[in-house]
């Protein structure tokens, strides 16, 4: 750093600043005068145009900077709110900050008083020193060591920016763009010890990143960054023991090239508890047989909801056996130590509390080198299933009968040797097998017992598989599906010289099974087969050759029904609605019967139904009857539709009379509604006059004339709007005294 001119020996940047600062604005020139630095922030005139107010910003903040590089100390930059630019700290008067160039928001100022403070709003933030506040809106530029002041101009521009330009212009060239702009960014999970809070920014548009810090808030309302250290600026933190007692809050900043970026500040969390432990059972044990082979089962006990259990089972030195994580255990039968005992830990953990861990007692001492013979019925065999020992067949091996409680291991052997991958009850014979012959052995183990392995007869010598009869056009099913007409079938393209047998097979289900008798070329369902499906397979032969089979795809299902069920068309479900079906035409006989909550409705025997009143809050089903000459009578019944509705009259204007509260009508006036007001349309209008709340028997009409029995009492008129099937409506007017 250069030295400094001797006049300013004794003075610090921050002095430089402050002594420019005043005089700049104050005067609009640059002057570096003796002057005490200023106490309170000196702000922009709001007299001056926006253009003037940024003009003058920029050569007061040139100016400064020019002077502090004359004198060799580290220019301002230019920023607010998130990133404000407080260069001029000091640890200790007389020397340049040591620390960042610029202070990071909502930490504290070291050697001085300041603080940030949040408000509920999640973008307003605010610097205070001592007496002085600085708002979100001002542009900080210096400040004094030692003497908890600042300088700062004011700017307001909307939303604040999250970083520093080391010019005026920058920084104004910066806030002219067009800020990105999203949903307010929400957070999730357990704001608990032990949980998680991770941040989802929302749908913003493409290109645009996000950055996070997370906060604390302490019970006096402070707030300040999180170390990233514990906690690194991800969207994503599990809450732990630094966390307690703090309110969690997250800073999400948007950037997207060529905009302004976005600072918003969303809260993650109450304040953390200090977290209890997870409530659990003073003791655990364990149940089972403690033997060479024997399984033991963990009896975690009672804990309190919620709880998660793991296990883990311990030697008896209490170190943990490795891999033995579930709730049994079982002992080997002729490896490990010669003796050992064993306990289970059982911990339950919960989001929100700390582990709890309980042990069971140790068992006796199992010594694992006593083992007994092994017990086995019969040999494992094989069978071809009928077919010869040649290449693709495909070989099924039975165990036979062992000891209950055996565990059985299966290997397929060529000539002796394991056939890699061979371990399961079949096999298909290949290419490698030509030559050879195959066995099928199972070893079996159980608790307590020697371990066997037991062999089948080898198969005859495998020899190499002869051509196959091909199909290539597979053959068709024709029909219509229809019960009591004929499935035909298309026997394909095979090779020539090809016998062909046929086998039909009908499907219910999942069960398939062939159907006897039939196996010529066409196949006629009986009325019996309703809901059932056919398909034909057709098997061909060749001498010198393997046989094929394939089959048709599988036919529609056999009509069941001469009819089906309906299904009811309409919008809307109000009563005084029509409403109406549609239904398969089968060319059966049709008849109908609507219903109302599955109890038959009196003459609603019509292919339409009109909703009534007594419909209201019940569902409607159409019941459909069918009959055909050569079937069974047949019904469908629709689905039922909504709880049926009903519709209300609307009133859209008052009705008006001829009297009001300020003109009373009088005995003897002839009075009269001047409008009955708006109603839905189709509304019909009734009108009832009435004294002191008592209809007048026979004033109806929409005219009436007090007699003098009427005088002291009020007089009303309700109009009434009605609809057929719709809840009526009504309305009366004001009631007003009847005078002489």
């Amino acid at each position: 750093m250069p030295t400094p001119a001797p006049a300013l020996t004794m003075r610090t940047a921050a002095a430089v600043t402050a002594a420019l600062l005043a005089a700049s604005l104050n005067t609009g020139t640059a002057a570096l005068a003796e002057t005490a630095p200023a106490q309170s922030p000196t702000v922009v005139s709001a007299a001056l145009t926006q253009a003037q107010q940024r003009q003058q910003i920029a050569s007061l903040f040139n100016t400064v900077n020019a002077s502090r590089a004359e004198n060799g100390f580290k220019p301002l930059k230019f920023g607010v709110a998130a990133t404000a630019v407080l260069q001029d700290y000091v640890n200790n008067p007389g020397q340049d900050p040591a620390g960042p160039d610029s202070l990071e928001f909502s930490k504290r100022i070291r050697g001085h008083s300041g603080y940030a403070h949040h408000q509920a709003a999640p973008t307003t933030w605010w610097w205070e020193f001592n007496a002085l506040t600085i708002q979100s809106g001002m542009s900080v530029i210096g400040m004094v060591p030692g003497t908890n002041s600042m300088h700062a101009v004011g700017y307001k521009y909307g939303t604040l920016p999250s970083e520093t330009f080391d010019t005026a212009e920058e920084y104004f060239a910066y806030i002219d763009r067009t800020q990105v702009t999203g949903p307010t960014p929400t957070v999730s999970g357990d704001g608990v010890w032990g949980g998680t809070l991770t941040v989802d920014p929302g749908t913003w548009p493409e290109g645009t990143s996000f950055a996070y810090q997370w906060f604390y808030t302490n019970t006096d309302g402070y707030s300040w960054p999180v170390n990233n250290e514990d906690h690194p600026p991800v969207s994503t933190l599990f809450i732990s023991d630094v966390d307690m007692r703090q309110k969690l809050s997250v800073r999400v900043t948007a950037t997207l090239p060529d905009h302004r970026a976005n600072v918003m500040f969303v809260d993650a969390s109450d304040f953390i508890a200090v977290p209890g432990y997870v409530q659990g059972p003073a003791a655990v044990t364990t149940t089972g047989v403690a033997e060479p082979g024997g399984t033991l089962t963990a009896n975690p006990g009672t804990w309190e909801a919620g709880t998660t259990l793991t296990y883990q089972w311990l030697n008896s030195a209490g170190y943990p056996l490795t891999g033995e994580t579930g709730k049994t255990f079982t002992f080997p039968m002729d490896s490990g130590p010669a003796a050992s005992a064993v306990s289970v830990r059982v911990t339950g953990s919960k989001v929100g509390k700390r582990d709890t861990s309980v042990t069971s007692p140790q068992t006796a001492v199992v010594d694992l080198n006593t083992v007994r013979p092994f017990v086995l019925v019969g040999n494992p065999w094989v069978d071809l299933r009928g077919g010869d020992a040649e290449v693709g067949e495909i070989l099924t091996g039975y165990d036979n009968n062992w000891l209950a409680g055996t565990t059985l291991t299966r290997q397929w052997k060529r000539d002796g040797v394991a056939v890699p991958g061979a371990t399961t009850d079949k096999y298909t014979l290949t290419t490698a097998d030509i030559g050879h012959r195959i066995t099928f052995v199972v070893t079996g183990t159980h608790p307590g017992y020697n371990t066997r392995t037991v062999s089948s007869d080898p198969t005859t010598t495998i020899v190499a598989r002869r051509p196959q009869v091909q199909n290539t056009v597979a053959p068709s099913l024709i029909g219509t599906g229809l019960a009591g007409k004929p499935f035909t079938s298309t026997s394909g393209t095979w090779t020539p010289g090809t016998k062909l047998a046929y086998q039909w097979w009908s499907v219910n289900g999942v069960t398939h099974s062939p159907i006897a008798g039939a196996t010529g070329t066409s196949f006629t369902p009986p009325a019996a087969w309703h809901g059932l499906r056919v398909y034909l397979q057709v098997t061909g032969t060749l001498a010198g050759y393997d046989p094929k089979q394939v089959q048709t795809a599988t036919s529609p299902m056999i009509s069941k029904n001469i009819v089906t069920a309906p299904s009811i068309v309409e919008k809307s479900w109000f009563a005084g609605d029509l409403i109406s079906a549609t239904v398969w035409k089968s060319g059966a006989a049709l008849s109908y019967q609507w219903k109302r909550n599955g109890v038959a409705i009196p003459g609603a025997t019509a292919a339409t139904y009109r909703m009534g009143l007594a419909d209201i809050g019940k569902t409607i089903t159409l019941t459909v009857t069918g009959s055909l000459p050569g079937y069974p009578s047949a019904s469908a019944t629709s689905l039922p539709t909504m709880k049926v509705g009903q519709r209300s009259v609307i009133m859209t204007a008052l009705p008006t009379t001829s009297w009001s509260t300020r003109y009373p009508p009088r005995v003897g006036q002839f009075l009269r509604i001047m409008s009955a007001g708006r109603w839905s349309a189709g509304a019909t209008i009734s009108y009832q006059w009435k004294l002191n709340g008592v209809a007048i028997k026979g004033a109806t009409r929409s005219y009436y004339t007090p007699p003098s029995t009427a005088a002291g009492k009020l007089l009303t008129v309700t109009v009434t709007a009605k609809i057929s099937y719709w809840r009526d409506a009504s309305s009366t007017t004001v009631a007003a005294p009847v005078r002489r």
